[in-house]
């Protein structure tokens, strides 16, 4: 009898044991996962701000007819390695967010691209005395159609990638103090117009 319970005892206690570290290597892998989610999804942050401004001084550069009639202020879009690193180096850590936003990334990243390669070709044929510069303007306009679009799409990026990043516990605490400023000063114009009405209603009438 004493022998099966100290048999039952020390399966349990084993089995609480192993229980117990499973669940804290699952605590433990859920928050470096999360640490390194911010860690990567604040830097993606940072470095689409470098394409955000080249497409922005890039796209102001055409403004007017006269970029097309003048060859020496024809801008150069390129996108270098170190503006790209860390999409490039860190590519494999995608699979962190949903697969929305690591599409939504993927597909960003290959639109600079694409468009950088389409302002070379645009050059060259810039530069080119046969190019038929009719066709020319045709083709600028369309690429920096392109370029309001990755405006557009980087600005929806960084909106999904906030949404995705784990935000810390001073962060949380930070936002729950302004939404209770937020709700404590309409709180106290509700009952300041109350106190309004209520001081039109009850004042004598002359």
């Amino acid at each position: 009898m004493l022998g099966d319970l100290s048999i039952s005892t020390i399966g349990l206690s084993a089995s609480l044991s192993i229980v117990t570290g499973y669940l804290e290597t699952l605590i433990n892998f859920s928050r470096l996962r999360n640490r390194h989610r911010r860690v990567f999804g604040l830097s993606l942050l940072a470095e689409d701000k470098s394409p955000q401004r080249r497409f922005r001084r890039y796209y102001n550069a055409f403004e007017g007819d006269a970029a097309v009639g003048a060859p020496c202020e024809w801008p150069r879009l390129h996108f270098g390695t170190a503006e790209t690193s860390v999409f490039n180096n860190g590519s494999g850590s995608l699979g962190l967010f949903s697969t929305r936003t690591a599409v939504e990334v993927i597909e960003y990243y290959s639109t600079a691209r694409a468009i950088a390669a389409e302002a070379e070709r645009l050059l060259a044929l810039r530069t080119d005395t046969k190019t038929d510069h009719a066709m020319l303007h045709d083709d600028l306009a369309r690429h920096l159609a392109s370029i309001r679009l990755a405006r557009h799409r980087s600005r929806a990026l960084v909106r999904v990638l906030r949404r995705e990043i784990p935000s810390t516990a001073s962060e949380r605490i930070r936002y729950c103090t302004r939404i209770a400023i937020i709700w404590l000063r309409r709180f106290r114009r509700r009952i300041s117009g109350r106190d309004i009405e209520g001081k039109h209603v009850l004042s004598p009438v002359r």
